[in-house]
């Protein structure tokens, strides 16, 4: 979805349609934030939250879900 702001120039907001004006502006401060962070020479490798999930489960997101029941 980033990739996809950039390539067509519009807000992240726009792309995943966030009617709230508050939400969209936060989601798009924090989209900026993670490109700039990125852009960065020497960056980091983001660490995702299904990736935390993955390491403390020791399994994938899907069978992590799975494993809820409705």
């Amino acid at each position: 979805m980033l990739n996809q702001s950039l390539r067509f120039k519009e807000r992240p907001s726009s792309i995943l349609e966030i009617a709230d004006g508050y939400t969209a502006f936060c989601f798009d401060e924090a989209c900026d934030y993670i490109i700039g962070e990125l852009s960065k020479k020497d960056h980091k490798e983001p660490r995702w939250a299904e990736d935390a999930i993955e390491e403390e489960r020791g399994g994938d997101l899907i069978s992590f879900l799975r494993g809820f029941k409705g």
